[in-house]
């Protein structure tokens, strides 16, 4: 009994850790990792893995767009290129809650278009999480 007392003290006094030390920056935004749960390649590969497939999503959604609207690369770029927001990704066919991950959210991305190249930039250059992709659009 005395040893769960202890147990139970111990338990306590961890969850009355101070909110002051909580730091709620976006991993995207963070310089490095100092919480010590995963090795910092680690946090890195994931942040690019989320951007990377992401930005495959949309590649993706933009060919279906091509498609639908009769190849036209000039209207594909007035309407969706720049930053993502609710209104872009609804001409694609998809929402923001679709485009919230673990890292990013539909604002991280940011798309240009170059004859048949479309760019697709997560985060911003210089972040921690910054991840270019780019793709050829028929």
């Amino acid at each position: 009994m005395k040893r769960l007392a202890t147990v139970a003290v111990v338990l306590l006094i961890a969850a009355c850790e101070p909110t002051t030390l909580q730091d709620n920056t976006r991993e995207i935004h963070k310089q490095e990792r100092s919480d010590g749960v995963l090795p910092v390649a680690s946090m890195d590969e994931a942040l690019r893995t989320e951007g990377t497939i992401k930005a495959a999503i949309i590649a993706r959604q933009c060919r279906g767009y091509l498609v639908r609207n009769g190849s036209d690369m000039g209207k594909l770029s007035r309407e969706v290129g720049g930053t993502l927001n609710a209104a872009k990704l609804q001409k694609l066919g998809m929402t923001e809650a679709e485009m919230k991950g673990t890292y990013y959210q539909a604002g991280d991305y940011v798309l240009n278009f170059s004859g048949n190249s479309l760019t697709i930039t997560a985060s911003k250059p210089g972040t921690r999480g910054f991840t270019s992709e780019v793709f050829t659009l028929p």
